[in-house]
């Protein structure tokens, strides 16, 4: 799966809870001050498995593998101008809570509930609408 896109996130969802982050400041990198999920920009012609595991181990000291992310689904960037993203889902278990680390201080992490990231107003609707669907598909959210 290594078509055009930009970035791409991960939905780490169990029992009511999602796992967001926040980058923290580092050296002559602006601080990103928005909660959001976990992921981020590709890097060259990775796959979008590629390049969201890969993030979830810098950011969050996780190891998934590409058999750990139970959906996935494209859903329109913000600014919609840079195209098409890929959002996927792992289930959020008591053990991999237990492994998640700072990834060295580049993320810190928080658990939402799912109705309250899916009413924040910072996130882009493309991305909540995608999310939404997987939920309801998932009888998280009815």
């Amino acid at each position: 799966m290594t078509d055009d896109f930009t970035e791409a996130r991960l939905a780490l969802v169990g029992n009511g809870a999602l796992l967001v982050q926040r980058r923290v400041e580092t050296a002559g990198a602006a601080a990103h001050r928005d909660w959001d999920l976990p992921g981020g920009a590709r890097e060259s012609a990775e796959s979008a498995e590629d390049c969201v595991i890969r993030h979830i181990w810098e950011d969050l000291g996780l190891f998934l593998g590409a058999g750990d992310l139970i959906w996935r689904g494209r859903y329109g960037a913000d600014p919609p101008a840079s195209g098409e993203d890929w959002l996927f889902t792992a289930a959020l278990t008591a053990e991999r809570l237990a492994t998640l680390g700072d990834g060295g201080g580049r993320a810190d992490w928080q658990l939402w509930g799912v109705a309250q990231f899916l009413r924040d107003p910072q996130m882009p609707d493309p991305l909540l609408s995608r999310l939404g669907n997987f939920l309801f598909s998932e009888g998280v959210i009815r």
